[in-house]
């Protein structure tokens, strides 16, 4: 068999594997948008743990279904449950522990479906947000919502940031309409009371430090130890694999490797190998080097490189473009454990050298944490 033959036949093994490993996710919510405590990108919830933990709030994780509700518990968030339906054994606990004073956050998930919840509030769609441009903040898709009742969780909070997305309603009279375009609502439940919106958005690592969402939180601290629901992020069972899709997956891969195996036989001694002479790659990297020094595009293309690092900090790790180099490369340090040097020095170079091979360093470490 000859090289290419070899070269053709690592293709399409490493194809067959991706094709069966997309298959076996299915359609479950990749870590990346999972609204868990533990995922530290834009749409995870690990900032704002993290945050309660260090105020000194007892943050824990349920890891199971509510078949119970601890008496020390203040608050149970629930945000964006997509992989398990709640059951209406889990609504009556929740129910118990509302009336007993307790606080439920619960953020319903975009395009799925929870029954029972829908039906205990009730719920049903509500309008569409637009998008509210602010310069002031690194939020393109966002949606800047006036608060009308100023009370209780909401209590010094005026305007909160969430998704330009659709919204949710209660047919419950009881429900009480928070803010402007039904981004949020409240209902009183015997000595406790319920909060919910339509979407994560609230809690989200990207805009939890935005206009008033950090006092919306810091209200919830205020109570005491809080509950984030993580057993229904992951899936009953694991979505298996066609029985009739392996199988045709299995005969694809043996025809291409007869095809391989009868185009790779040799019908007669090998060629010799054409040795084929180029010029040295880093002559030419030489004379690119040169003529963008000459250009007098060295500081340009720093300045650019610069842009394109904070972009990346902000989309990949939530980091805005707003703020200073050293906070940035701070916030850097806190979220990677990486050097805050990698960062700052980022700054402060003058040649694109430099700023590629501390950029390319940058992009490592959120590479690694992605």
């Amino acid at each position: 068999m000859n090289s290419n033959a070899r070269i053709w036949l690592g293709i399409v093994g490493l194809v067959a594997l991706a094709l069966v490993a997309g298959l076996a996710a299915g359609s479950a919510e990749t870590e990346w948008t999972l609204p868990s405590i533990d995922n530290p990108g834009p749409h995870g919830l690990k900032v704002l743990a993290t945050w309660f933990r260090e105020s000194g709030v007892d943050v824990r994780s349920q890891t199971s279904a509510f078949d119970s509700v601890d008496s020390a518990v203040k608050t149970v968030v629930i945000a964006g449950p997509r992989s398990r339906q709640i059951s209406d054994d889990e609504v009556t606990t929740l129910q118990h522990f509302v009336k007993n004073g307790g606080t439920l956050i619960y953020f319903g998930p975009r395009g799925a479906e929870q029954t029972a919840m829908e039906k205990w509030l009730p719920l049903k769609p509500g309008p569409f947000t637009p998008v509210t441009e602010d310069k002031q903040l690194a939020d393109v898709s966002g949606a800047t919502i006036p608060v009308r009742l100023k009370a209780r969780l909401t209590q010094g909070v005026s305007q909160l940031r969430v998704s330009a997305d659709a919204t949710v309603k209660s047919e419950d009279a009881a429900a009480i309409d928070v803010t402007e375009r039904s981004a949020l609502w409240f209902k009183p439940l015997g000595a406790g009371e319920i909060w919910f919106a339509e979407g994560t958005d609230l809690a989200e690592n990207a805009r939890l430090e935005l206009l008033d969402n950090t006092q919306f939180w810091k209200n919830v601290a205020a109570r005491g130890t809080v509950v984030f629901d993580e057993f229904h992020h992951v899936p009953a069972t694991p979505i298996p694999v066609p029985v009739n899709l392996r199988a045709t997956l299995l005969q694809f891969i043996l025809c291409i490797l007869i095809f391989l195996g009868v185009m790779g036989l040799r019908l007669g001694p090998p060629r010799p190998t054409l040795i084929s002479k180029h010029r040295s790659s880093l002559e030419y990297v030489e004379a690119m080097a040169n003529l963008t020094e000459n250009a007098g595009l060295e500081a340009s293309l720093v300045e650019a490189l610069q842009k394109d690092v904070r972009l990346q900090l902000q989309e990949q790790l939530g980091i805005s473009t707003q703020l200073t180099a050293a906070d940035a490369a701070q916030a850097f340090h806190q979220r990677t454990g990486a050097n805050r040097e990698d960062v700052l020095g980022l700054f402060g170079v003058t040649t694109f050298l430099q700023a590629s091979q501390r950029a390319a360093r940058i992009s490592r470490v959120i590479a690694g944490r992605s």
